[in-house]
């Protein structure tokens, strides 16, 4: 059994996501995991990597009201796109899932 995600306690990103990708590097000292909410009305579609990364339509979606975990991912960046208008997506850095 993993252990429950355990937040850092200082980083939370505000990504305001749009129909073009919004980039978010992450600074690396907030742990190893990332915690995303998408608290938007619509399918926000992620993708992980290093600091260029883009995001498309054809990446990861993540439903409204979604909470996911993703482990390994804390210390480099990610990025959102959402197909038209825009959403609000959390992500928190921290340990565990």
């Amino acid at each position: 059994m993993a252990d429950a995600f355990q937040p850092s306690d200082r980083h939370t990103y505000t990504i305001n996501v749009g129909a073009a990708s919004t980039p978010q590097v992450f600074s690396g000292d907030g742990g190893r995991a990332v915690r995303l909410y998408n608290a938007g009305s619509q399918a926000v579609f992620v993708r992980f990597g290093n600091a260029g990364v883009v995001a498309s339509l054809a990446d990861m979606p993540l439903a409204p009201g979604a909470i996911e975990v993703f482990n390994g991912v804390g210390t480099g960046a990610m990025a959102a796109i959402v197909a038209s208008g825009n959403a609000t997506l959390y992500a928190t850095l921290g340990e565990g899932a």
